[in-house]
């Protein structure tokens, strides 16, 4: 649906429309904001940048001249720990608190671990400019 399309509906239908594609943290939200979530939903550039984030640097350039040494090579569940225990900064774009998996973020910066930064919530509070990755 175009932006003009949905410019047309109430904001009980715009909600409506939120709960049919699965979208989540919309029930506060007014009717431009309704608008943002649902377009943003559609369009893969809206979390581009959070995925770029959480899965790091394309590995595919290595070339066969830069192998690495087992003193340098980490194992899987190293890697994987350093993964999780990263955290991802993002700045409050709402006034007022903003609440995730129980926790509620008073400031106007929170952290979160790399797993919770990729949960479906927090990409849709990323495109319903809820909340912004800090730079």
């Amino acid at each position: 649906m175009s932006r003009d399309e949905l410019k047309k509906l109430s904001t009980k239908q715009l909600k409506a429309k939120c709960k049919e594609l699965g979208l989540t943290g919309y029930s506060r939200l007014k009717e431009d904001e309704l608008i943002d979530l649902i377009l943003g939903s559609d369009e893969a550039a809206e979390t581009y940048e959070l995925d770029e984030l959480l899965d790091g640097a394309d590995e595919s350039s290595e070339t066969e001249d830069e192998v690495e040494t087992e003193d340098e090579v980490e194992t899987e569940d190293e890697a994987e720990d350093e993964v999780e225990s990263s955290l991802v900064v993002f700045k409050k774009l709402i006034k007022g608190p903003f609440g995730f998996n129980g926790q509620t973020f008073k400031g106007s910066t929170f952290e979160l671990s790399s797993e919770d930064a990729a949960h479906g919530k927090i990409k849709n509070a990323i495109a319903g400019n809820l909340i912004e990755i800090k730079k």
